[in-house]
């Protein structure tokens, strides 16, 4: 159970007048923000793949270049 502890950086002991009542409402707020915060690994995630992917560069030759200019 110690190796959980590195994994939070927002663990702190909270007092109960701050834990939410178990309401509709309440749990609504809670899902809503299991999505954002999914979504936003999502992201991040995806923005990391892109930073590591490595990128392919060919240079055309002169007549591909010019295709499009020759074509009018």
């Amino acid at each position: 159970m110690s190796g959980l502890v590195g994994l939070y950086s927002w663990d702190e002991w909270v007092p109960e007048s701050r834990f939410l009542k178990p309401s509709d409402a309440n749990i609504s707020r809670q899902k809503d923000l299991q999505k954002a915060h999914e979504a936003s690994l999502v992201v991040e995630l995806h923005l990391e793949e892109l930073q590591h992917q490595q990128q392919l560069v060919v240079e055309l030759p002169d007549t591909l270049r010019n295709y499009n200019n020759n074509c009018v």
